[in-house]
């Protein structure tokens, strides 16, 4: 028991869980950022009409973090949209 106890604290810290799911997202999967429509965006914490409107209209992007570029979008709210956005 103590070896599986060392073992697991040497594992890196889990990834923290998206939020619960939001109407029109799906639950543990990201959307792509560059295919989503505004509606969907407004689902995303920290997102409403303005900024869903501005996000579309700064696309593509390449990178998630390429959002921080779309006025309003900073550090704070990138961390939070992480675990929602990806890029394919």
């Amino acid at each position: 028991m103590v070896a599986a106890a060392l073992f697991a604290a040497a594992l890196p810290a889990a990834t923290p869980e998206p939020e619960p799911c939001r109407e029109g997202l799906v639950c543990g999967r990201p959307v792509d950022l560059n295919a989503v429509d505004g509606a969907l965006l407004e689902a995303l914490p920290g997102i409403g009409p303005a900024r869903a409107q501005a996000i579309v209209a700064a696309r593509p992007f390449a990178a998630v973090d390429e959002l921080e570029r779309v006025p309003g979008i900073g550090p704070k709210t990138l961390t939070a949209l992480r675990p929602w956005l990806e890029v394919r």
